[in-house]
């Protein structure tokens, strides 16, 4: 089993040598170990929070963002004002680092991070309707996916993708539980019965062809669209449905307090 704390402090340092010398925030787990669905040999995947320099902002140079690879997955190199920005636009793959157990975070930048954590839940409810149409876009592309030959002896064997299966049943389940209680860490981990049934799907045990594969991916968005429709109807004001715009500011003032921390440095 990796150590996914090691893992982390190797990309930490990796990711150091792409960021032209600044500061990096701290590197932040992505994916299947955060959802509960890893096996024994599913990569590492991390991001890289990269702070820019005063002269960055000052000169409008272009903020970083790249990939670049480690001996454990992929590591996403990335400026602070890009994370926060798809963060406030309630990205899932951005969201999830706020939940994430596995952070490797620089001492002078890890108060601002528990700030970001302590307002996370927050964030997820201040504009239900990005966050569930991100939720539907994701859950629809994993359904295209499994027409895709990812090469597995299942697509060859049953002509489906059953990784894409078993990641739009992932979303499925995480749009009901999170429709249902309003809590995002519980509602993006796997648990008992769920996480066989992920097993069950990826591995050809649960679908046995392509037109059950297509036929459940049909009946998950169904109830998924209309699991948020009767969702979004706790938030309709006057207006449509609420955003929390206070929340919203507040969360990107933890970014500014942030780089005015690093600029006096």
């Amino acid at each position: 089993m990796v150590d996914i704390y090691a893992a982390l402090r190797e990309c930490y340092t990796i990711a150091s040598k792409h960021c032209g010398g600044r500061d990096l925030m701290g590197v932040f787990l992505r994916g299947s170990q955060n959802y509960g669905t890893q096996g024994p040999d599913s990569d590492i995947d991390c991001i890289a929070v990269v702070i820019p320099t005063l002269e960055d902002v000052a000169i409008d140079r272009e903020k970083i963002s790249k990939t670049v690879e480690s001996s454990y997955g992929l590591i996403t190199v990335q400026d602070v004002r890009i994370v926060f920005k798809n963060l406030i636009k309630q990205k899932p793959n951005m969201l999830e680092i706020l939940f994430t157990p596995y952070a490797v975070t620089n001492c002078d930048y890890v108060k601002f991070y528990h700030k970001m954590k302590k307002q996370a839940e927050s964030l997820c409810r201040a504009d239900i309707s990005m966050l569930m149409a991100a939720c539907l876009g994701i859950l629809q592309q994993y359904c295209k996916n499994i027409d895709k030959d990812n090469g597995s002896e299942i697509f060859q064997a049953y002509g489906y993708n059953s990784k894409a299966l078993a990641n739009a049943y992932r979303v499925v389940r995480f749009i009901k539980e999170y429709c249902k209680n309003e809590n995002y860490e519980n509602a993006m981990r796997l648990a008992g019965n769920q996480t066989n049934n992920f097993y069950q799907l990826k591995y050809g045990v649960a679908c046995k062809d392509y037109e059950q594969a297509k036929k459940l991916c049909d009946d998950w968005m169904t109830v998924s669209k209309a699991c948020v429709e009767q969702f979004e109807q706790r938030y309709v004001t006057s207006d449509g449905v609420r955003k929390d715009l206070a929340t919203l500011y507040n969360f990107y003032q933890i970014c500014v307090d942030l780089l005015r921390h690093a600029w006096d440095k």
